[in-house]
């Protein structure tokens, strides 16, 4: 399944109701792209690419691409 369709999951829907959600696009790798800040400052390397954020901003997790991985670092974060 690929990533955009384990987001649609409804398990992974009901969950993200818990978080604000972000799309950062770096499709444009080049330096005129404001979102390439972004994307050093959290140290992303390849994408896609899944973080979740406290709302400090600071990073607690960094999440594989399968539902079982999503799944189980959402409700960590919401303490479930």
């Amino acid at each position: 399944m690929q990533l955009e369709g384990q987001l649609a999951d409804p398990e992974i829907v009901e969950l993200l109701k818990g978080f604000v959600a972000m799309k950062v696009d770096l499709s444009d790798r080049s330096s005129s792209n404001p979102h390439m800040q972004i994307a050093q400052d959290y140290g992303v390397t390849g994408i896609p690419d899944i973080r979740i954020l406290g709302p400090d901003g600071k990073q607690t997790a960094e999440v594989a691409a399968e539902k079982s991985a999503i799944v189980a670092a959402l409700k960590k974060a919401l303490g479930k």
